[in-house]
């Protein structure tokens, strides 16, 4: 059967992928806008072809997702349409893209400039990201300190699976997050049904974020201590996973972040399920 994966920056440059690309031609993998904005960091040029030199052979089967703030603001997005996710545009020229890379890699002037373009503005784009880690530094830290002690034990003992109330409790933290997102004007507004709302990108994101934030707990670390280039780039790496959780899968070489992804499709696919009239405990 064909799987559509999302895949991180760091994952298309593992063989694995050739593989996985090959074993099926109907297989696809999902670039979010943030696998070129990270490769475009450093030497662009050379970088960017290092990251697309698997996937480039497989032009077909590449499709490229909208960014971030188009998919905030698109609202609930249900399992049927997910391919409205899609940049069609990108997408029908991705071939073209790659190509274009080829001739800049040897040589062309023109297409050199596009890329140092590219990489300027991805490069304000990461930077301008820095200046919103404190404020994310401060919620993870005071979502870390409140979360449930019965939530903690259930997950250092292993496995994803958590009691129905602490789960309860996280989609409900998560609610509240993606609320306050919505209400700056940076994502569609969310039902007030936690069934409803989990179709929305924002929400799906701050459940995600929520996750992170248990990780800490788990630690038992200071979040403040983590540099702050490293918390942006854990940032990036959980929009990749909340469009994965749209997908078959998630590709990634962390088991960090993929036990992140797993965690946030076990509350939304299965947990949310289970609670009375599709709702949180609240």
């Amino acid at each position: 059967m064909p799987t559509s994966a999302v895949v991180d920056k760091n994952y298309l440059e593992n063989p694995d992928l050739e593989l996985f690309l090959r074993e099926h031609a109907e297989n696809k993998v999902l670039l979010h806008d943030f696998s070129a904005i990270e490769s475009l960091a450093g030497n662009p040029l050379k970088n960017l072809c290092r990251t697309l030199s698997i996937v480039s052979k497989f032009p077909g089967q590449v499709l490229i997702l909208k960014n971030s703030r188009t998919l905030l603001a698109m609202g609930a997005i249900r399992p049927e349409f997910r391919f409205d996710m899609v940049d069609w545009p990108q997408t029908r020229t991705f071939g073209e893209y790659c190509e274009d890379l080829r001739k800049a890699e040897a040589g062309d002037e023109s297409r050199r400039k596009q890329v140092a373009a590219h990489a300027h503005a991805a490069n304000d784009h990461l930077e301008k990201m820095l200046t919103i880690v404190p404020l994310m530094t401060e919620l993870i830290g005071r979502l870390a300190a409140t979360t449930d002690r019965e939530v903690l034990e259930a997950r250092r003992k292993g496995g994803i699976a958590m009691p129905v109330k602490g789960g309860a409790k996280l989609l409900d933290e998560a609610f509240d997050i993606a609320s306050a997102i919505a209400e700056r004007g940076n994502a569609a507004r969310i039902p007030a049904q936690v069934d409803e709302a989990a179709q929305h990108y924002v929400f799906r994101f701050a459940l995600a974020l929520r996750l992170f934030a248990l990780r800490w707990a788990e630690a038992g670390s200071d979040i403040r201590q983590a540099k702050h280039e490293t918390l942006r780039n854990d940032f990036v790496d959980l929009m990749y996973i909340t469009c994965a959780t749209y997908w078959d899968d998630f590709l990634t070489s962390e088991k960090k972040m993929a036990s992140i992804y797993s965690e946030t499709t076990f509350l939304v696919n299965e947990l949310l399920t289970q609670l009375p009239d599709g709702t949180s405990s609240s």
